[in-house]
């Protein structure tokens, strides 16, 4: 909608790398991925919640904002 405030991510599909313990996992049981040891594609850039910069190479914005979206 015009006027409006935009979440969205900045996305580069190029960017591989290799999951492991370097890495942080933030989701319900950090220490455990299915995923870990495996090369995987893309990296987040920035994010925008309600069109302001929360997240932008590695780090997060000062105040929460945004709502949460995952139990723990």
């Amino acid at each position: 909608m015009v006027g409006k405030h935009a979440d969205f991510v900045v996305w580069d599909p190029n960017v591989e790398f290799d999951l492991n313990d370097d890495l942080p996992v933030y989701l319900k049981h950090p220490v455990i991925s299915a995923y870990m040891g495996t090369r995987l594609s893309g990296k987040v850039l920035a994010t925008f919640v309600q069109g302001k910069l929360v997240y932008k190479e590695g780090k997060h914005a000062p105040a929460a904002c945004g709502v949460p979206i995952l139990a723990r």
